[in-house]
């Protein structure tokens, strides 16, 4: 991490000597201070003057990029470039704003995609006077075919879906070297920092929630999409109480016997936690995938906690191939015990044992009001 602290330093001290700025900019301190503080703040900008500041620059980020290879570095050098853009855009103008094809128009950051290659905005779709949310590629990322296919996978995925429960993507496309995704502007939090604030859910709100998402799922399964990446952060809780599944970034289709394979190799520890058995050992993924990961979830939201945990990521996966989950209502003695068997069989390590799809799972929610 310190070789990539000392190249972040590199082109901070590039960009302010050279782009004629260091005057209108207070002074950062010395480039290790600014490394050092870069590391220490992941906010997204107040303001897009700065994108503009790396554009004149982007040599210097790419001949930086190219000497790192694997996924875990370029994932660090890019939260570094996002740090650095942060301390750099407090200082920009507020009223400074950026246009997209002449149609979008960037406004406020309202933060960043949950595998932290992107950054998102509330923009102003000029043509259909509406507001929208726009996610961006970052500027280190574009560059690396890799993700930018998965960014075009997730608005070739998101596009083709419509439904209640999925975010709704408008448009998307390349200008200039940025590649953005338009979107349904949803105003509320996502799933992780509600939990935060709230802790255990009641029951009936965890099934409320669980039974939108699996709405949601059942759609994308419907279409031979699976999702690959359900968790917390990628469900959005609007302000009117809507569900509503976001992010398909490694959605693919499952019929697909080329689709790519996933491992724990450069995944993160709270991306594991939500991993099935078949994503663990790199197998090829089917809606019991999504429907494993949205039991892991539903664990969550009424316990406090997910069932496996461990200090790396591999040592998550392990528990999911070998281990059996501890009863739910072990933790939360309110679980009735019909919602627990339904948990249960979210989470059976064999795929064929769980429901086949997301709207089988929804339906099973739904018999619990029944009953």
């Amino acid at each position: 991490m310190a070789c990539i602290h000392a190249k972040v330093a590199q082109l901070v001290e590039h960009s302010t000597e050279n782009a004629g700025v260091a005057g209108s900019i207070p002074a950062l301190g010395t480039t290790h201070e600014v490394a050092l503080r870069a590391a220490s703040h992941f906010s997204p900008p107040s303001t897009m003057h700065h994108i503009l500041l790396f554009e004149r620059h982007s040599s210097v980020v790419g001949s930086i990029y190219q000497q790192y290879r694997t996924y875990d570095q370029r994932r660090q050098l890019a939260s570094l470039v996002r740090a650095y853009e942060f301390v750099v855009g407090k200082q920009a103008k507020k009223e400074y704003r950026m246009f997209l094809g002449d149609r979008y128009q960037l406004q406020d950051p309202i933060g960043r995609g949950s595998n932290g290659m992107t950054s998102m905005y509330r923009g102003r779709d000029i043509q259909m006077d509406r507001d929208v949310a726009i996610k961006v590629l970052l500027e280190v990322c574009s560059t690396d075919p890799k993700f930018v296919t998965r960014f075009q996978r997730e608005a070739k995925a998101a596009s083709s879906l419509q439904h209640p429960n999925i975010v709704q993507v408008y448009d998307y496309g390349q200008t200039d070297g940025n590649y953005f995704i338009v979107m349904e502007l949803v105003e509320g939090t996502d799933l992780r920092r509600y939990l935060r604030s709230r802790g255990m859910l009641a029951v009936d709100r965890a099934i409320s929630i669980a039974h939108d998402v699996a709405l949601g799922l059942g759609a994308a399964h419907r279409r031979g999409i699976v999702h690959r990446d359900v968790k917390p952060q990628n469900v959005l809780v609007g302000r009117n109480y809507t569900i509503k599944l976001t992010d398909f970034g490694i959605a693919s289709v499952y019929k697909d016997i080329n689709a790519e394979r996933l491992t724990t190799t450069g995944m993160t520890l709270g991306t594991v936690q939500y991993y099935a058995p078949e994503q663990a050992q790199g197998e090829i993924v089917g809606p019991t995938t999504d429907v494993y990961a949205l039991g892991i979830v539903m664990y969550e939201m009424l316990t406090g906690r997910t069932p496996f945990d461990g200090d790396t990521p591999d040592a998550v996966a392990m528990q999911h191939i070998q281990d059996l989950p501890v009863p739910p209502s072990q933790y939360n003695p309110n679980i009735p015990p019909a919602l627990e068997e339904i948990m249960l069989r979210c989470l059976e390590k064999v795929p064929e044992m769980r429901y086949r799809d997301g709207s089988t799972l929804a339906r099973a929610l739904e018999s619990l009001g029944e009953a």
